[in-house]
């Protein structure tokens, strides 16, 4: 083939290209897809809220009668960071166990450190089992099988946040939702790819993993000679929330706990239809989770503990009230985003 054939070949395939690209484009701008998002804040909200039966006390005034105590352990996502105490999910998981007046009392004691992994929280299973915790609840986050590493807690988190584009790509995503799009499908596959399957912290044979399920095993076992029930809920991270995200950690880590017998919670799927910006307590910069998500984590949790017998019927809230905005919120949305067809 002559040097002008080819250029000229070149050249077609090029210029298909690009008239295919601006047909894209047309159509995405014609649908409405693309551009800046539109935030549906509204589908997070309860459908029901439980009424507290049990006055509030100071916790002294309930020394002379039985308890219970509860120990969860974990990492940042227990500590809560970004989060006012009161707003995350060992507060709120406090609350629902206080719910009703007839159960004994409970009392809660959080055991977290920011940047902690399952083996560095066996110091805090140790001090649980010193303060004869009745039941134990351990946070897994899915990077809870990675080895500690030098970088700062800044330079971590950016691994696992999308880059946002630059120079030439910047002025090229912000003029075309074509390109917008592209680069964004681009830059989650970076990101599942590091935080999911291809990352080799969840391989059998990284030091990571062996140090994971090392120390599961030494939870379950000191707990079981202790006769205290112990639950672990895996929590997801708030990145990428929807059907792109990747269950591989999830499921390796659940197929470790199984192997240890340990019953535990996977927390992924009440999460998937959630907006991953509503659900980061700082969207795009902290992607540890909002005060919304450990409302949610909490209540998850809390419904786990009772469906699996863990705690006694005596703990599931009685008194609860609908939420009457509820339905007038989703109506109202409804009637946004398509006024044509809304039905009064």
């Amino acid at each position: 083939m002559s040097l002008r054939g080819l250029a000229a070949r070149i050249g077609l395939a090029v210029g298909a290209f690009l008239v295919s690209a601006l047909v894209m484009e047309v159509a995405l701008r014609i649908l409405g897809i693309g551009g800046p998002m539109q935030l549906e804040p509204l589908y997070d909200r309860d459908e029901v809220h439980y009424v507290r039966e049990r006055p509030w006390k100071p916790r002294r005034a309930w020394f002379d009668g039985p308890f219970l105590r509860v120990a969860v352990i974990g990492d940042s996502f227990t500590v809560g960071q970004g989060v006012n105490w009161d707003n995350t999910y060992p507060y709120r998981l406090l609350e629902l166990l206080n719910l009703n007046a007839a159960p004994p009392a409970a009392f809660l004691r959080v055991f977290a450190k920011n940047g902690y992994n399952t083996i560095g929280e066996l110091r805090f299973l140790d001090n649980a089992l010193r303060w004869k915790a009745d039941l134990i609840v351990l946070g897994i986050f899915i990077n809870d099988s990675e080895r500690p590493s030098k970088h700062s807690a800044s330079d971590y988190n950016e691994g696992w946040l999308p880059r946002p584009p630059r120079g030439l790509m910047r002025t090229l995503t912000r003029a075309s939702r074509f390109a917008e799009i592209g680069y964004e499908r681009f830059e989650d596959l970076r990101v599942q790819m590091t935080s999911g399957g291809d990352n080799p912290a969840f391989e059998p044979e990284s030091q990571g993993w062996k140090d994971f399920e090392t120390a599961l095993g030494i939870f379950a076992g000191k707990t079981d000679s202790a006769g205290i029930p112990l639950v672990a809920a895996i929590l997801p991270t708030m990145h990428g929330l929807g059907p792109s995200y990747s269950r591989v950690p999830h499921e390796r880590m659940g197929a470790a706990l199984e192997k240890q017998g340990i019953l535990y919670l996977d927390l992924l799927d009440a999460f998937l239809d959630k907006s991953s910006i509503r659900m980061q307590v700082y969207p795009g910069v902290d992607a540890h989770p909002s005060e919304i998500a450990h409302r949610i984590m909490a209540r998850e949790i809390f419904d786990f503990l009772l469906e699996e017998k863990v705690l006694g019927d005596e703990y599931r809230p009685r008194a609860v009230l609908e939420n009457p905005s509820r339905d007038q919120w989703l109506r109202q949305v409804r009637r946004f985003r398509d006024v044509v067809h809304y039905d009064p």
